[in-house]
């Protein structure tokens, strides 16, 4: 397994959108990691609906088209991350991920989901977010301090936290990929 880690504080998604648009036979899915500036904004309900959508990340861009995405920078869909799962055809059991910082702009979060949703790769918006994680692997006395600032995680975090998110709600994304690549 390898990781691509995101330049926190640049959300710049070229590579991404590169990766999704040249290669998308080798992306299994994506994770959406929503976060606007702090792990304390409330997710509004609807963005964990979309993930019973067919095309999720069409389904998202309707819902960003029809303007219940706050514009504003302090918004909690305003800023996040984008894990992309990819995988080698050849090893099943070989899986990378791609971490991009980003926002829902149009150079950048949401040009990201016109490529997948183009290629209809599954965009999960139900996820476990870092601090929920952190919570569950370490609890929350234990969590050190500098592992609270996403800023400060290293591979080995970055790594888990993928790994955590594949087995708590990959297993379905992963399922339908190779099923559907025979």
């Amino acid at each position: 397994m390898s990781l691509l880690l995101p330049w926190i504080g640049v959300t710049v998604c070229s590579r991404a959108i590169i990766l999704v648009e040249q290669y998308p036979d080798n992306i299994a899915g994506t994770f959406w990691v929503m976060n606007g500036y702090g792990f304390g904004n409330e997710i509004p309900g609807w963005w964990v609906d979309l993930v019973l959508e067919e095309n999720q990340a069409q389904a998202i861009l309707d819902v960003h088209e029809r303007g219940a995405f706050s514009r504003e920078h302090d918004g909690p869909l305003y800023l996040g991350f984008c894990i992309i799962v990819t995988v080698d055809r050849h090893n099943p059991a070989n899986f990378s991920y791609v971490i991009q910082h980003l926002r829902m702009t149009e150079g950048e979060g949401v040009s990201l989901l016109r490529a997948l949703a183009k290629h209809n790769i599954p965009a999960i918006t139900e996820v476990s977010y870092p601090m929920d994680f952190l919570q569950e692997r370490y609890g929350y006395e234990q969590t050190p301090d500098v592992l609270k600032d996403l800023r400060r995680w290293n591979a080995q975090i970055w790594e888990d936290y993928c790994s955590y998110l594949m087995a708590n709600h990959g297993q379905k994304m992963t399922q339908s990929y190779w099923a559907n690549s025979r």
